[in-house]
């Protein structure tokens, strides 16, 4: 083991050596971890025992690019044309979610200020062959519940949730689809 990586040690070295007039390489030591990088091309290789191992490039921004998934909205007339909208996005084994409903006068509004009320939305979330695989309890009171967004004036205009449940990266890329349900809503 020690001699394949005194091997592949000289092979690099003697590489770097060979192009100095062009200074197309350079060994960068980052860590316990050697890599070859091509100063022209920008490629880099991690030096592993013997091999290069192609290393893929960070975004150019720095940072990581948005994967939020705005699912298309779902409209509920029995419940005055309430209109439910749900984004989600994958973050270290959980999905992350944002719903909002709208609008908040009405039937939202006399659930949300009786003190007794047990209405709740289910946000179900489908596999593209039509298999549930999650759902999102949003209650209307209690713990869980959501964040009354008000304008100017200090009036309710719709309920937003926020929140995060565990979730596997397989299956949340498989999400083909939402439902949303209620239940114990007062007229």
């Amino acid at each position: 083991m020690r001699s394949s990586l005194v091997l592949t040690v000289a092979a690099v070295c003697l590489l770097a050596a060979c192009d100095q007039l062009g200074g197309k390489y350079e060994v960068v030591t980052g860590g316990a971890h050697s890599y070859l990088v091509n100063k022209q091309t920008g490629d880099v290789r991690l030096i592993e025992g013997n091999n290069l191992v192609a290393v893929k490039p960070a975004d150019a921004s720095g940072s990581a690019k948005s994967s939020v998934r705005a699912w298309p909205e779902v409209k509920i007339p029995q419940l005055g044309d309430v209109t439910v909208k749900a984004r989600t996005t994958f973050r270290d084994g959980k999905m992350l979610y944002a719903v909002v409903v709208t609008p908040y006068a009405g039937v939202i509004e006399k659930n949300d200020k009786a003190s007794y009320s047990s209405a709740v939305f289910t946000l179900e979330f489908y596999d593209n062959d039509n298999f549930q695989v999650q759902a999102v309890r949003l209650p209307l009171n209690g713990q869980g519940g959501p964040s009354r967004i008000v304008d100017t004036k200090g009036t309710p205009q719709h309920l937003s949730w926020e929140g995060s449940t565990a979730m596997s990266r397989d299956t949340y890329d498989a999400l083909g689809g939402t439902n949303v349900k209620w239940t114990a809503f007062l007229d």
